[in-house]
């Protein structure tokens, strides 16, 4: 047990400081959909995972909540990080999970396959952070990028978030699934997209259509 504990990279050089900073980020995230947040200082991670979502990770879980994460991710490095900086139990089963992580969003399970709140709690409903390639902003794409057009709450009329380097196809699908998701509010997902620096907050008040492409 003590070669296993030595081999676990650390989590935040600065615990405190460096949660709330994330915590911050992602409040920020959700109140304002599809808003591009950076995120600074993140942990050092067990290779081949995503920084931003393992900080979120860090932030939010402790011993009570439990994580499905994606099996393409799903290593004993990354579970044994997990598990001894936030103490929160690995589970099996989407459905059972309060959060998941998902390694690329052609690898998303039906939203489902999650738990999706009650009528009754439907705060009981799972959060997902979904890692993808990059976000931008219309500065900088082209006229033919593919991206999500946002409308709702904390929404200023509209807002697009485009997702360079996704296959239209993987993004088609997600879409679908969100207005599936949007069509049994006030149940229904949460969703963080999460680049290694920066996150875009999609939560489930939030209508999404695609915007450019074919």
């Amino acid at each position: 047990m003590a070669q296993d504990l030595l081999q676990v990279s650390d989590g935040f050089a600065n615990p405190v400081i460096e949660s709330q900073r994330t915590f911050r980020a992602v409040l920020e995230a959700l109140a304002h959909p599809g808003k591009i947040v950076t995120l600074h200082g993140n942990p050092q991670t067990p290779s081949g995972t995503c920084p931003t979502a393992a900080s979120i990770l860090l932030t939010l879980l402790d011993s009570d909540c439990s994580l499905w994460i994606d099996p393409a991710i799903c290593t004993p490095a990354v579970k044994g990080w997990l598990t001894f900086h936030t103490g929160c139990t690995i589970d099996p089963e989407p459905r059972a999970a309060q959060f998941a992580w998902i390694s690329d969003l052609s690898a998303l399970p039906a939203f489902s396959t999650f738990c999706c709140g009650t009528d009754r709690y439907p705060d009981s409903s799972a959060t997902l952070l979904i890692n993808v390639p990059a976000l931008a902003d219309g500065t900088v794409c082209g006229a033919d990028a593919v991206g999500l057009r946002l409308e709702g709450p904390g929404v200023p009329s509209s807002r697009t978030v485009y997702l360079p380097g996704i296959d239209f196809a993987y993004i088609a699908r997600f879409v679908a699934m969100r207005a599936a998701n949007h069509e049994i509010f006030p149940c229904g997902v949460d969703v963080y997209l999460t680049t290694p620096e920066t996150i875009v907050g999609l939560p489930r008040t939030t209508k999404v259509d695609i915007a450019g492409g074919r």
